[in-house]
C-alpha cells in the first residue's frame, strides 16, 4: 500500500513539474469529417485554418504540409511563425474543383501542422502536431440567387406595369363611353 502512496505522489510531482515545459499551438477549422466542404464542378474558394498560440510562454514556428488532396487543393507549405498570444493566423488553403468532375465525387484532404522546434541541440524536446482532415464533396451547382432574384424582378415590375396599362385603356375607354351618353 505505501508502495502504491508513494508511486502515486511520484506520479503527481513529475506531471506538475511537467507542465511548466509544456508549449502548444492550436488549429481551429470550419471543416471536418462530419462538415464536408461543398463545392461544385468548376468552383474555385480560399478558406483559413487558423493557428493560435495563447498557451505556453514563447512564440512557435508551425511547419504546414498539404499530404492529401494535391489534385485539388493548394497551400503555401512553409513554416508560419506564431507569436506568443495570437489567436487568428490565417493559412489560406485554396481549393479549385475541374469542370468535368461528377457530382457526389468526394475529395479527402489533409493538412499535417507540426511545431519546429528552434531550440534544435537543447537536450530533449517533444515536439506537436496535428492532422487537420476534411472532405470536399461535390454538389450539383445552385444558380446564382441574385440572378434568380434580378430576373424575378424584373418579371413583377413588367406584369405591374402592363396591369397599369391594361387599367388606364378601360378607364379611357369607360369614359369615353360617359360622354357619349351625355351629348
Amino acid at each position: 500500500m505505501e508502495e502504491k502512496i508513494a508511486f502515486l505522489v511520484l506520479s503527481s510531482v513529475l506531471f506538475l513539474s511537467l507542465i511548466g515545459f509544456v508549449d502548444s499551438f492550436a488549429v481551429g477549422s470550419s471543416y471536418w469529417p462530419e462538415n464536408s466542404l461543398n463545392m461544385a464542378p468548376g468552383e474555385t474558394k480560399i478558406i483559413d485554418m487558423r493557428l493560435q498560440n495563447i498557451v505556453g510562454s514563447e512564440d512557435e514556428n508551425v511547419r504546414v504540409v498539404l499530404e492529401k488532396g494535391k489534385e485539388i487543393a493548394k497551400v503555401d507549405e512553409k513554416d508560419y511563425f506564431i507569436p506568443l498570444g495570437t489567436s487568428d493566423a490565417k493559412v489560406s488553403i485554396q481549393i479549385s474543383i475541374p469542370e468535368d468532375i461528377t457530382v457526389g465525387t468526394k475529395y479527402p484532404v489533409t493538412l499535417s501542422f507540426t511545431g519546429v522546434n528552434s531550440n534544435s541541440g537543447e537536450g530533449v524536446s517533444l515536439g506537436v502536431s496535428y492532422n487537420v482532415d476534411f472532405d470536399v464533396l461535390i454538389v450539383p451547382k445552385i444558380p446564382n440567387q441574385y440572378e434568380a432574384n434580378s430576373n424575378l424582378l424584373w418579371l413583377v415590375v413588367a406584369l405591374v406595369l402592363a396591369v397599369l396599362v391594361i387599367l388606364v385603356v378601360i378607364l379611357i375607354i369607360l369614359a369615353k363611353k360617359k360622354n357619349k351618353k351625355i351629348v
